[in-house]
């Protein structure tokens, strides 16, 4: 939730905290923090829509400086919205500021958003190192205090309602973590009394050994209090309200704080500014009552008449919420057979099948599924993208439509007690819900309109289903009626939700083959698994994109996916050394990412089956060329430096930013039909600083086939396989009308502009291989394999025509 001022008080007083050794213990871990935590504090570039691969090596980087001192974490995410809407207000906010922050990072200008699918790579960590986690029904933060004060373990987050939680073992804010281990041989007290966290090192033995742990400090309710001569919780609960949080709007209270004069606290004891003078103020006036009555009492007179009754409600919610929270997740992680934490619940009160209620707390499907079926309202979170155009959700409708009607196929067919009427008004009732919030939130509710889709013109919005989609249009946020689809051409009518894992892993495969429309293509089947519905989702990309396609971005993300899945997994598993890391720019960034944490280098890569081409190799062939092709693309993944003469270039990542829908639309897809395809890994799929920069590479080149037979090797293997999967996604489009056509005027005055450059360019890739005589000619294998992908592929040709003859650099034309 987030209490306002309250964290930037501690941050600025920290002797409010206590100096703590972490170490062999287990921690509760917010999840949803600690991913935005990781990727912000990391600084992992995100302009150009994610580097998702460099996030799943920081993420085990922190895991791997836990596991070495000994810490096991226990992560808890956040599930679904509240039905009663006590948190929309917040949650209309936060999307158009994402909306206006992904607008200005589009134009090349300051702010931060997290990518689309860093969600799904946190989990795949995970799962990788076998780490704990579970996903509540709804907001996880009495869950999470629940759970540590059960199992007295320590609470780690940034989230400011921890320091209201009187979370027994401690809360540990992650800002205040030093992730540089550290060592002592010697038993040492703590602070409050012990040793570590649990009284030292678990084992005996170690007392004269080496110990690890990490420098942290930690808050105690009890302490805070005592700097206020406080003995009385409950002030923190009434604090948290007066402040104001995403659930409360702290103007209710302004005539209170406008006539009450508030005691002013020592300047010598805290660092204070205007607003945390309010904080000290309202600690040391609500010392002096001892219960929630004798507070609320000496508040109200303060408040207008009409709006008493509230503010005694919001005061009294606020100390329900942070008071002796309970929790049943502590059954969850006891037994795989007791997991029985009650039923989820659809829009019209039907019980959710068991199957999918153990899939959304096991974190095996995502929170959109929830509210999707529970609220029938989402929101797609905006991305860096051309806001010129439509929202790259556009292109990804199809799927989610279909995901729609698999979940709300359980409402169909489901025996409910609930006036008939009800089953189709659900747009109705939806849309009255909206209409009582939008009059207590006009604020941030005037520009959110309700807008038909133009596919539903002549169909009555009042008699379907409806989910409503808030996405964005331009630069501002709107709420679009998708209606679900219960049958698929040349597949028929959708199963029921409740049926889903009683159908065959065939049948479900051709179930989302059939989503796809590509029925009937198996080549794409032709390929390791891991890569089949990476394919496929890139087919349908290329058939829904609008606007339509450059073959370079097809081109761009082949290279990028045998980059992450083969090349850079295959190195590490050859235990050749990492190349050093390219600087990135300089940026506003935590203590924590400075710190020398547990390198993850050797680790395994997600998937082993990213190496299964390359292992049928011999070992000379496969080293030589796997370093020397990972050498050659190591320099785009720097960050692209931009300027007036060569600004940053929305267009291009908006085929990009749709490429990341269609790819979440497809994982979704998959999870809630139980994975019949080998699952999608982003970390092994997508680098958006790497896909910007090698497409402004190919676009100045006369011949980028050419150019990316040369960096890959020559008549490789990896070449070789690269023009493989090229031709497998090709032929598999229909003949006319999948790409755009661009002008190579550019490229050709590129290279009358800057003839040096470009000679330099091709002289280092010549000198990268030993024998540069034999570099000057190109083998025959190599021109019979760039003459099928240039003339026989009737699809595509994915060398950029050097005899073009239009004038006009800005040309795109269909073909």
């Amino acid at each position: 939730m987030g209490i306002h001022g309250l964290s930037s008080f501690i941050q600025d007083n920290p002797h409010l905290l206590q100096e703590h050794k972490l170490h062999d213990t287990k921690i509760i871990i917010d999840g949803n923090n600690l991913y935005h935590f990781l990727h912000y504090n990391y600084r992992i570039p995100y302009h150009c829509g994610g580097d998702y691969d460099t996030f799943a090596k920081n993420i085990r980087d922190f895991f791997n400086t836990l596991r070495t001192c000994n810490i096991s974490p226990v992560v808890v995410f956040d599930g679904g919205y509240e039905s009663d809407d006590r948190k929309l207000r917040t949650t209309l906010r936060r999307s158009q500021e994402r909306i206006h922050l992904a607008g200005f990072i589009s134009q090349g200008m300051r702010g931060k958003i997290l990518p689309i699918l860093a969600y799904e790579v946190f989990r795949d960590v995970l799962v990788e190192l076998d780490i704990s986690h579970v996903t509540c029904d709804f907001e996880a933060d009495d869950q999470i205090a629940a759970l540590a004060n059960e199992w007295n373990y320590p609470v780690v987050s940034n989230d400011s309602d921890f320091y209201v939680f009187d979370v027994h073992g401690g809360y540990i804010p992650f800002d205040h973590i030093d992730l540089n281990v550290q060592v002592y041989n010697e038993p040492d007290v703590d602070s409050d009394g012990g040793h570590g966290m649990l009284g030292g090192c678990v084992d005996a033995s170690r007392e004269e050994k080496e110990c690890k742990y990490l420098r942290a400090r930690i808050y105690r309710v009890h302490n805070f209090l005592q700097h206020f001569s406080c003995t009385h919780t409950v002030a923190l609960p009434v604090l948290a309200a007066l402040l104001g949080n995403d659930f409360v709007d702290n103007r209710v209270f302004e005539t209170f704080f406008a006539q009450v004069p508030l005691p002013k606290g020592s300047k010598h004891d805290f660092f204070t500014n205007k607003r945390h003078s309010k904080i000290i103020g309202l600690m040391l006036w609500m010392k002096n009552f001892s219960t929630v009555e004798r507070i609320t009492n000496q508040l109200l007179p303060h408040i207008q008449k009409d709006k008493r009754d509230k503010v005694t409600e919001i005061i009294k919610k606020s100390v329900e919420n942070y008071t002796n929270p309970t929790t049943k997740l502590a059954d969850f992680f006891s037994s795989p057979v007791e997991k029985e934490l009650g039923h989820l619940l659809t829009y019209d009160q039907c019980i959710l099948p068991a199957w999918f209620a153990e899939q959304f707390r096991s974190s095996r499907v995502p929170k959109l599924m929830l509210n999707a079926v529970s609220l029938h309202r989402i929101f797609l979170l905006a991305q860096v993208e051309d806001m010129k155009q439509s929202s790259s959700y556009t292109c990804s409708r199809k799927l989610r439509q279909i995901i729609y009607g698999l979940l709300l196929t359980h409402d169909k067919n489901c025996n409910k007690e609930i006036n008939e009427s009800t089953q189709t008004n659900d747009i109705n009732k939806g849309a009255s819900k909206e209409v009582s919030i939008t009059k207590s939130t006009e604020d941030v509710m005037t520009n959110v309109k309700l807008v038909k889709d133009s596919s539903d013109n002549d169909k009555d919005i009042s008699s379907v289903a409806y989910i409503v989609e808030y996405d964005r249009e331009y630069k501002s946020q709107r709420k679009i009626p998708v209606e679900p689809m219960f049958e698929i051409p040349q597949y028929g009518p959708l199963p029921s939700l409740s049926s889903i894992p009683a159908l065959s892993c065939q049948e479900r495969r051709d179930l989302l083959v059939s989503s796809l429309q590509q029925t009937g293509i198996e080549r794409l089947d032709e390929v390791a698994e891991m890569f089949q519905l990476v394919l496929r989702a890139m087919v349908f990309w290329i058939m829904n994109a609008h606007p339509r396609l450059t073959q370079l971005h097809v081109s761009v993300l082949l290279v990028t996916l045998i980059k992450l899945a083969v090349i850079d997994p295959a190195c590490i598993k050859a235990g050749l050394k990492e190349l050093p890391q390219i600087k990135q720019p300089k940026g506003k960034g935590k203590r924590v990412a400075q710190s020398k944490v547990q390198k993850s280098a050797a680790s395994p890569p997600l998937s082993t089956d990213a190496c299964v081409y390359v292992d049928s190799l011999e070992t000379d062939i496969k080293l030589t060329t796997l370093r020397t092709a990972q050498e050659r693309l190591h320099k785009f993944m720097a960050a692209p430096q931009h300027s007036t003469a060569h600004p940053f270039s929305s267009t291009v990542i908006h085929g990009f930013a749709q490429y990341q829908t269609c790819l979440q639309a497809v994982t979704y897809l998959n999870q809630l039909l139980l994975e019949p395809f080998h699952k999608v890994h982003p970390a092994l799929i997508f680098n958006g600083t790497f896909a910007y920069n090698f497409y402004q590479e190919l676009k100045v080149r006369p011949n980028p086939n050419l150019f990316i037979s040369e960096t890959l090797g020559r008549a490789g293997p990896i070449s070789e396989f690269y023009f493989e999967l090229s031709e497998k996604v090709l032929s598999s489009l229909p003949t006319v009308g999948c790409f755009q056509h661009v002008s190579q005027m550019s490229a050709k005055k590129s290279k009358k502009k800057t003839p040096k450059k470009k000679a330099g360019e091709e002289k280092m890739l010549m000198n990268q291989d030993s024998d540069s005589e034999e570099r000057s000619k190109t083998p025959d294998v190599e021109k019979k394999r760039v003459k099928y992908a240039d003339v026989e592929n009737k699809f595509s040709s994915l060398v950029i025509d050097d005899d073009d003859d239009d004038d006009d650099d800005s040309d795109i034309d269909l073909i």
